[in-house]
């Protein structure tokens, strides 16, 4: 039984000591997502919160047939 409130003190302290960056980090996420907001036109729609591979979502139709991407021919 001592072992696990030995644990349970160092996971506490860890908690202690890591709980201000975590929270630092989710403040600036905000204040980031404030300022895109921000600078976006009023009438412009929200981009969507969609996550992608990178690179895909930026390749046209004629690339993935150059790369003979499966999709590009599923899509016909």
């Amino acid at each position: 039984m001592e072992t696990v409130v030995n644990y349970l003190v160092v996971l506490a302290i860890f908690v202690l000591l890591t709980l201000p960056s975590f929270i630092g980090h989710a403040r600036e996420r905000r204040i980031d997502r404030q300022l895109r907001q921000a600078e976006r036109p009023a009438g412009a729609p929200a981009p969507t919160d969609l996550r992608t591979v990178p690179g895909s979502a930026s390749r046209s139709r004629a690339d993935w047939e150059l790369a003979g991407g499966a999709a590009a021919r599923n899509a016909e």
